[in-house]
């Protein structure tokens, strides 16, 4: 019998707080699984560099120090997300996708409609949460500036959370070795990772 569970999907929202998708999550009665993927046709896109990459990589370690008092931690997956998605909902009873809604690239927006009509197959509900003021798919603003001004006076979501349930997950999409070790020496010149270092250099700016 499969194990049913939630999914969060975190894409540029390298945070656990004021983010509604691990809110949402933690609400629910059942166990969820965290993950980040490394997709291969984003990473080799003209828009992403090395330096995005380790940024990611070293923001979702800080995330993990954090989350592994809850006996929880973020699972980063090295493939495509069709497959990695594919492979998920065969093996587990998925109820629930919560994820930010992503404003990219037109792949990023192919690979959303890819992920979507599959989630319709497996009938799982995808929850996608708007992340910024940017409205993916209008055909005018009409009204923009008024969802613009709901969105910025939102407060800030305040996570909190409890030890859940661990999922037993085998991760058949680790990063290759080479791959992770391109990743894990991030020079000190550049801005600093993190959670800790977003709040210290907003704090520093306001």
């Amino acid at each position: 019998m499969k194990e049913k569970i939630n999914i969060v999907w975190l894409k540029r929202d390298l945070r656990t707080q004021d983010h509604d998708p691990l809110f949402f999550a933690e609400k629910d009665t059942l166990p969820y699984l965290i993950i980040f993927l490394y997709e291969p046709s984003l990473i080799t896109y003209p828009d992403t560099s090395l330096r995005h990459l380790q940024f990611c990589y070293h923001s979702i370690k800080e995330m993990n120090n954090t989350l592994s008092s809850y006996r929880r931690n973020v699972i980063e997956l090295y493939g495509e997300a069709i497959s990695i998605f594919t492979y998920i909902f065969e093996n587990y009873e998925v109820n629930k996708l919560l994820s930010y809604r992503e404003s990219g690239i037109q792949k990023t927006w192919n690979r959303d409609k890819e992920i979507a009509k599959l989630c319709k197959e497996k009938n799982i509900q995808w929850d996608e949460f708007q992340r910024d003021t940017v409205l993916r798919g209008i055909q005018n603003r009409l009204g923009w500036d008024k969802a613009w001004y709901t969105k910025m006076n939102t407060l800030c979501r305040k996570n909190t959370y409890q030890e859940k349930e661990n999922i037993k997950f085998e991760n058949p999409y680790p990063l290759p070795v080479n791959f992770e070790s391109s990743l894990v020496n991030y020079p000190k010149e550049y801005q600093p990772a993190g959670e800790k270092n977003g709040w210290k250099y907003l704090e520093s700016f306001v």
